[in-house]
């Protein structure tokens, strides 16, 4: 798996920009330094840092093998679930 903070990107037309200094990037820094750490409770549910990390990335990969990658464009039509912040941050580091 690639962590965001190990490397760069660049999209055409827009500046080199160090993804580690994204919302994706600042997810890797929570899970690295307090994996265990409740970030989201809803209905019951506690979701950790290492598993919204892990999860995200498992997303992002699904994303990358349909070919979404920076500068593609990605709708998401979903209720308010914890889930979707899986989905956001997939697309984020996809």
């Amino acid at each position: 798996m690639c962590r965001a903070s190990q490397y760069q990107r660049r999209v055409i037309g827009t500046p080199e920009v160090d993804i580690s200094r994204t919302i994706g990037g600042e997810l890797e820094r929570a899970a690295l330094a307090d994996p265990d750490r409740t970030l989201l409770r809803c209905a019951g549910r506690d979701v950790v840092a290492a598993a919204l990390e892990r999860r995200s990335h498992f997303v992002a990969g699904a994303l990358q093998a349909w070919g979404v990658g920076p500068g593609v464009r990605v709708a998401v039509m979903m209720g308010n679930v914890p889930e979707f912040l899986e989905v956001r941050f997939g697309i984020v580091l996809a």
